[in-house]
């Protein structure tokens, strides 16, 4: 399962931010003859958004996903370079939309077209006349 680090500090390193995770990883309790959680894969991306603002964030896949999930919900009070660090399941996109597993009970938001957004304007010669 694919998770991401949101808003990783700038002067961390794939090394540095897999090692975190691969602690926290440790702490998990598993059977003797189960699959232990691993890191498959760890890069760090760097997103600008239409403000010019630049953010940074750590993506990676751990296998099981068992051992993901834990990760997602015992991944608390963890810090790189004094900042604290989030975990969630990163979902990829296609063309602009989420492709989110079948089970997801999220409510899928409709995009407004131009036609809906118009604003009313009833009553605005009454409001000129007046004021």
């Amino acid at each position: 399962m694919k998770l991401i680090a949101l808003r990783i500090p700038v002067s961390s390193s794939k090394n540095e931010l897999s090692h975190i995770v691969h602690e926290a990883l440790e702490k998990k309790w598993t059977l003797p003859f189960a699959e232990k959680p691993s890191i498959c894969s760890c890069k760090i991306v760097e997103q600008t958004d239409s403000q010019g603002v630049v953010e940074h964030h750590g993506i990676f896949e751990v296998t099981p996903d068992s051992a993901a999930k834990w990760l997602i919900n015992h991944f608390k009070n963890q810090r790189l370079h004094k900042k604290l660090i989030f975990i969630r399941q990163y979902y990829e996109r296609v063309n602009g939309k989420d492709v989110m597993p079948e089970d997801d009970k999220r409510r899928i938001i409709e995009e407004k077209t131009k036609k809906e957004m118009k604003l009313s304007a009833e009553g605005m010669e009454q409001f000129k006349r007046k004021y």
